[in-house]
């Protein structure tokens, strides 16, 4: 490991030979890679269950439901404008330019979950994927931290990725956002064995180049032709800065034609359903929005980055300024194979997302992941006093950056804590239990902060961090088991009530002036939106309406109150039937 007897730790770094990781080793407890699975664990699993299905994971759901049911309806049951393997539908919607991946390991997970039976299935196992993929990411990143730089590094960097807020909630998402940060970081891990020195302890077989190829492919399958880009950026930064031998080991002339015979596969099945001309379109136009719905300048990851990756991005400006100087051997005239891998890394991933139109939160992960890694080198360099620029306006900007961004993740949590008491009390049992829960909840944010804010005060960072991930302990834990199943709760509401009016679900649906992904999924695409809803209504006699509260007749069989996520403000609906 380049970590181990290199100068990469304590001679660049403090000029005096000593390795900050090592004499910063007691921050971080051994942890093997059992305890990062249970830690991973103890904050993905309360509200994986519970948590009622967002919008944007139900689409992802419904079409892996739909991709379950074509494989399981005899061919006569089957409606070609619904089921199809090869590129999936969302209803009758095909999804051409979505990757076709997800779709198929989450109909794979909910066809073994659920006995075979899609009408067994649950949002749970649709997110199953997600979550061993989170699993699967800190596994990677503690291995990545490691050879780069020492085990410190690594139980830290792992530490730092699970309970950022991005995997906290894309661990619990049935998106591509988790599989596609896996896929990418493994990747990685190959691609520095690749790029490794000679004289490190860590190299790339030949089974291990192939496996490099076909995550290529996984990454594309997962997360679109940007991920891809993403990683050949990557290989092309790194024969840059640290000669050709990356290229060499990592056999294009037997991966490049792995890479396109996956892909090639694909191409050749998803021509049989769209012509040429669509596919590339709908290719393209995922290639620079990635699903997104609007522009969003660039700027919008470095801009929400010390949120979406807290705590671990504390000391990332003094870090960031380190894999510079070293990753181009600017400071001690040479070039140090970790710092400049991490370099070649994040600097064309960051140019490539920010210049794409569309950007969403699953692509900040992409950057959040070797941010932990030199989030946890630069912390372990300064608690052994070795971290040059600690002492940097830029990193004074950045520790101030951290407070607020922490400061705003807490508001936020315990604004759905005062959300859920509101709006939701429940019972009279619920609401004394859901109250005593969130206002220690609060309490221990508000001490975790407090802690936060004293520890940079007096220059502890580690104390600083520590109290971070306290903070966000408590939220993986309170928050999806106490507010997020009422806040997201009003499609769920709405399917409960659809069902006792309807219990055989032979009834029409209709939604006037209410658009939601998740009511889609949890009524199996009942609900349609008609665009002359008199014409519909004549033609569907039985049928039924969701409306806004209204005090016209019909009265309404139903009425349901909630936070209505996709407007950001609360509604109160009512099914009725339609008037005759």
């Amino acid at each position: 490991m380049v970590g181990d007897g290199s100068s990469v730790s304590g001679e660049v770094i403090d000029g005096q030979g000593e390795s900050p990781d090592r004499s910063a080793a007691p921050l971080m407890p051994r942890a093997g890679a059992a305890t990062l699975i249970l830690l991973c664990l103890l904050v993905y699993l309360p509200g994986f269950f519970g948590v009622p299905p967002t919008d944007s994971e139900s689409c992802w759901a419904q079409g892996s439901r739909q991709v379950f049911e074509f494989l399981t309806f005899a061919p006569t049951h089957r409606d070609p404008a619904r089921h199809n393997a090869i590129i999936p539908r969302i209803a009758d919607q095909p999804q051409t330019g979505s990757p076709p991946l997800p779709f198929w390991l989450q109909a794979a997970s909910a066809a073994a979950l659920s006995g075979g039976n899609p009408y067994r299935d649950a949002i749970f196992m649709y997110r199953l994927p997600s979550l061993l993929a989170a699993i699967l990411l800190v596994l990677i990143v503690r291995r990545l931290a490691t050879e780069l730089f020492d085990p410190s590094a690594g139980r830290l960097a792992a530490a730092f990725i699970a309970l950022c807020p991005l995997a906290l909630w894309h661990a619990r998402q049935a998106t591509p956002a988790m599989l596609t940060a896996a896929a990418t970081a493994w990747a990685m891990l190959l691609l520095w064995r690749a790029a490794a020195p000679s004289d490190a302890t860590v190299f790339l077989t030949r089974r291990s180049a192939a496996l490099f190829w076909i995550l290529l492919a996984l990454a594309a399958l997962s997360g679109g032709l940007l991920s891809l880009l993403i990683i050949v950026a990557t290989i092309v930064t790194c024969a840059m800065l640290l000669g050709r031998k990356v290229l060499i080991e990592l056999r294009p002339f037997v991966g490049i034609p792995i890479l396109a015979v996956s892909l090639g596969a694909y191409t050749a099945a998803a021509l049989q359903h769209a012509d040429a001309p669509t596919l590339l379109s709908a290719w393209t136009a995922h290639l620079l929005w990635n699903g997104a719905a609007t522009f969003l300048p660039p700027g919008i990851y470095l801009a929400t980055l010390p949120a979406a990756a807290w705590p671990g991005v504390l000391l990332a400006p003094a870090g960031l300024l380190l894999v510079w100087k070293l990753g181009r051997g600017r400071s001690a005239g040479t070039i140090h194979p970790g710092y400049a891998f991490l370099l070649a890394w994040i600097a064309p991933m960051w140019v490539l997302l920010e210049a794409a139109p569309g950007k969403t939160s699953g692509l900040t992960l992409l950057l959040a992941t070797p941010l932990s890694i030199i989030g946890a080198r630069a912390l372990l360099a300064a608690s052994a006093g070795a971290l040059p620029d600690l002492e940097s306006r830029l990193t004074s900007i950045g520790k101030t950056t951290w407070l607020i961004a922490g400061a705003a993740i807490a508001f936020a949590a315990i604004s759905l804590f005062l959300l859920r008491l509101l709006f939701w009390p429940g019972s009279t049992a619920a609401a004394i239990g859901a109250g005593l829960v969130s206002f220690l909840g609060a309490l221990l944010l508000f001490r975790s902060l407090a802690a936060a804010w004293r520890s940079i005060l007096k220059g502890l960072h580690a104390r600083a961090a520590i109290a971070g991930v306290g903070a966000m302990l408590v939220i993986a834990i309170l928050v999806p088991t106490v507010a997020l199943p009422r806040f997201l709760g009003l499609s769920r509401d709405l399917a409960s009530a659809l069902e006792r009016i309807d219990p055989s679900g032979s009834r029409p649906v209709a939604a006037i002036g209410f658009q939601s992904s998740s009511l889609v999924f949890l009524t199996r695409a009942r609900i349609q939106s008609p665009a002359d809803i008199t014409a519909w209504q004549a033609a569907n006699p039985s049928a039924l309406l969701i409306r806004d509260n209204a005090e016209s007749d019909p009265q309404p069989l139903a009425t349901v109150t909630g936070f209505d996520a996709s407007s950001g403000k609360p509604r109160r609906l009512e099914i009725v039937e339609a008037p005759r």
